[in-house]
């Protein structure tokens, strides 16, 4: 009788710890589909020059996405006003698309390589805003992403 109480004992005592600790690796995850759609990030560069990016991903599941990354540049001639206005200046663009799987704290790195990249690629989820970070591995040519840091905010 003494070793049936100790079984049940113990087999309650495993059933409410499994219990908890599937609890809170489920409230862990998060929804990340609701990341999912267009974001984007704009900046000067120079007196009249611009660099815009655009992020759209697309889950496939919880944690795995497709993404399509272009970034835009213009720096006027001379960083001048009329250079500006008649479109006379140096123009890059650059394209990356490529699948991510997101851990649970929402970030998500790869290694990307074409004809024109070479880099590291971090996207973070977080809060209502999506972090980027672009870092070459090595210079390829200046229709890359440019290296750096950025702040996409949600395209509506």
């Amino acid at each position: 009788m003494n070793f049936m109480k100790k079984s049940i004992f113990l087999l309650s005592v495993f059933m409410i710890l499994t219990c908890i600790i599937s609890t809170e690796s489920y409230a862990k995850s998060k929804n990340f589909k609701s990341y999912q759609g267009n974001w984007s990030y704009k900046s000067k560069v120079g007196k009249y020059g611009h660099l815009g990016l655009m992020l759209n991903i697309k889950f496939k599941n919880n944690n795995t996405a497709s993404i399509e990354v272009t970034s835009d540049y213009f720096l006027p001639l001379d960083d001048t006003k009329k250079n500006f206005e008649n479109g006379v200046g140096k123009m890059r663009s650059a394209l990356v698309e490529t699948q991510l799987i997101f851990n649970q704290n929402g970030v998500a790195t790869k290694k990307y390589k074409d004809e024109y990249s070479n880099g590291i690629l971090t996207v973070q989820l977080k809060g209502n805003k999506m972090l980027l970070k672009w870092k070459d591995i090595e210079y390829i040519s200046e229709y890359s992403i440019p290296e750096g840091d950025y702040i996409l905010t949600k395209v509506k």
